[in-house]
């Protein structure tokens, strides 16, 4: 360390900081960072300008909610499935072919993802299928 804070005073405009644990005057341990500057041949100053030390406990509050989200994103990323490659489809039943069987596209996609299908009819196949409801 004394060689450290040596280095520092013989590099005006010179930035260090350190970190460690003290005891509170409660009893508690705390984490905290002193941040200097040397200002020895600053005209003004010409000495070792604001020292001062920060609590670092909200710091690494929050570096752990970092690291947290960092993990949870990483676990999101590896359940990703993806579908590629060529599937047959039937053209009328839209069924999917896996070797000899058939399966409907729903299942097919289901089984592959984390998605839930809900039916309805577009306009066009309503209209088709059912063109006594037909509202145009």
């Amino acid at each position: 360390m004394e060689s450290s804070l040596s280095e520092f005073w013989k590099n005006p405009g010179a930035r260090d900081s350190i970190q460690y644990r003290a005891k509170h005057a409660n009893g508690t341990w705390v984490s905290l960072e002193v941040v200097a500057y040397n200002l020895l041949e600053h005209p003004a100053v010409r000495r070792s300008g604001p020292k001062w030390a920060r609590h670092q406990a909200s710091r690494k509050r929050e570096d752990a909610g970092k690291d947290q989200m960092i993990a949870e994103l990483q676990q999101t990323i590896a359940n990703v499935k993806t579908l590629t490659g060529v599937l047959a489809i039937c053209a009328s039943c839209k069924k999917i072919q896996e070797g000899d069987c058939w399966r409907q596209i729903e299942a097919y996609i289901r089984d592959r993802s984390q998605v839930e299908f809900s039916h309805t009819m577009c306009p066009e196949c309503s209209a088709l299928w059912y063109p006594e409801h037909d509202r145009n």
